[in-house]
């Protein structure tokens, strides 16, 4: 799911950035992660969720233990999947991206 109040121009998504207290503005539409206990996948989401994908993906590179799915959405409002490597996507309505073929 996502919340978010749509403006007719601008949509404002409910994940607030701690820094400016304005909603995030991010190509992340959703983040599903999976760790060791339910503590650490909400804590994990709802980081990812506050930045963009690129960001948040050369981060979760680092952690050993974590396996994440994002939703993302294109400039040109498309959509796509990547996971990370230990997660296998199937059937989508959206266009997925295999993990490993992502630049570094």
């Amino acid at each position: 799911y996502q919340n978010f109040v749509d403006f007719g121009r601008e949509v404002l998504g409910h994940t607030i950035n701690p820094k400016s207290g304005k909603p995030i503005i991010t190509d992340v539409l959703s983040v599903t992660v999976l760790a060791e206990s339910c503590m650490m996948s909400d804590s994990w989401a709802t980081t990812l969720m506050t930045m963009d994908f690129k960001t948040g993906e050369k981060l979760v590179r680092s952690e050993k233990n974590l396996d994440v799915i994002w939703i993302i959405e294109r400039s040109d409002a498309s959509r796509r999947i990547c996971s990370t490597k230990n997660i296998k996507v199937e059937d989508s309505i959206y266009e997925i991206i295999n993990y490993q073929n992502l630049p570094q």
